[in-house]
């Protein structure tokens, strides 16, 4: 009796942190592109003077990752938008260097954000050599949470048969 209440509350468990999870994260496929770029549920990457665009629910944080393709002064940047906020740069060749790239960062919101939202790339004063924005979904602690007790049932799966053998 003790093992099935002990199963149920984990199964329980697990199965509101698999909602949790699942709502906190967005799917880049279902964004409209305009210009060069690809996108799957779990990343996007757009060049030149580009943008990706869709909605989304309790975005709590992304990550990015901008490239210049270009040089000083030719100041191109990568930026994301929402109606409430307007346009926020990113990073532009200027902080990065000439070439140089951002390394992938994490932007996180005041609080989480729901509605439409747009990640663009912009060449500045030319077209001759684009830069890159990249853009992935975050990992929600949830997700992390999930992960755990996955394997924490692993372990505990592995010792009982261990015990019984």
């Amino acid at each position: 009796m003790k093992h099935t209440v002990v199963k149920a509350a984990l199964i329980a468990c697990l199965a509101s942190i698999s909602v949790a999870a699942s709502a906190a994260t967005f799917d880049l496929s279902t964004f409209s592109l305009s210009g060069t770029g690809s996108s799957s549920s779990s990343f996007a990457s757009v060049s030149g003077t580009s943008s990706l665009t869709g909605n989304v629910v309790d975005l709590a944080s992304f990550s990015w990752k901008f490239t210049a393709g270009d040089y000083l002064p030719f100041n191109d940047y990568g930026f994301f938008s929402t109606p409430s906020l307007g346009q926020v740069t990113l990073s532009n060749v200027a902080t990065v260097g000439n070439y140089g790239n951002s390394g992938w960062k994490t932007y996180t919101f005041a609080s989480a954000y729901t509605g439409q939202i747009t990640f663009g790339v912009a060449n500045a004063l030319d077209t001759a050599l684009p830069s890159t924005l990249q853009v992935a979904p975050v990992p929600e602690p949830e997700t992390y949470a999930l992960m755990g007790m996955g394997l924490v049932g692993l372990f505990a799966a592995r010792r009982r048969k261990a015990k019984q053998a």
